[in-house]
């Protein structure tokens, strides 16, 4: 494991690369890139939040039904892979 390296005046090494050297840099490089990549994936999709379709929210949407919830209970139902709340009021609204 003892690797030596000659440098020449401009930088440039003398030899040609070994084959652990290059799996090394190789490595190196890939780890390097693959950090960079996992952290500026989120800080991107914060700057740039995907689009909502423009109907979402709002209007009255149908979950359950006066038989499905006796009077004066509530349940959680989904909408849109959301939870909601409904209330069974004893004056038969929901």
């Amino acid at each position: 494991m003892n690797e030596t390296v000659n440098m020449t005046e401009g930088g440039s090494l003398e030899g040609p690369v070994s084959r652990r050297g290059f799996i090394k840099y190789a490595l190196l490089g890939f780890s390097g890139l693959a950090t960079a990549v996992g952290v500026l994936t989120p800080i991107t999709a914060y700057l740039w939040p995907p689009k909502q379709s423009a109907g979402a929210g709002g209007g009255r949407v149908a979950v359950a039904s006066t038989a499905d919830l006796p009077a004066g209970s509530g349940g959680v139902y989904s909408v849109n892979n959301k939870p909601v709340i409904v209330i069974h009021t004893p004056d038969g609204t929901m």
